[in-house]
């Protein structure tokens, strides 16, 4: 499984403005599972997933994709994924 830019992924759903539970639902996946992958509790995730989080945010799949594990920060606070 992929490895994924949590931060990269957060950072561009706040800059379209689209509230976490709203891009859950518009890409299918889980609230809680989207902010796992956004605070970096969940690094590791499918390909389907990283491919319907990707058109969500009108990015290419490959530029969520990390090198390794730990590439950029986790959450800091409890509720910053949020936002």
């Amino acid at each position: 499984m992929p490895v994924v830019k949590h931060a990269e992924i957060r950072a561009s759903r706040q800059r379209l403005g689209i509230k976490l539970g709203e891009f859950a639902e518009r890409v299918g996946v889980k609230y809680k599972t989207l902010a796992n992958i956004e605070c970096g509790t969940q690094k590791f995730v499918s390909i389907e997933v990283v491919y319907r989080i990707a058109q969500g945010l009108g990015r290419d799949a490959e530029d969520l994709l990390a090198e390794e594990a730990g590439e950029d920060g986790a959450c800091q606070a409890k509720g910053a994924a949020a936002a």
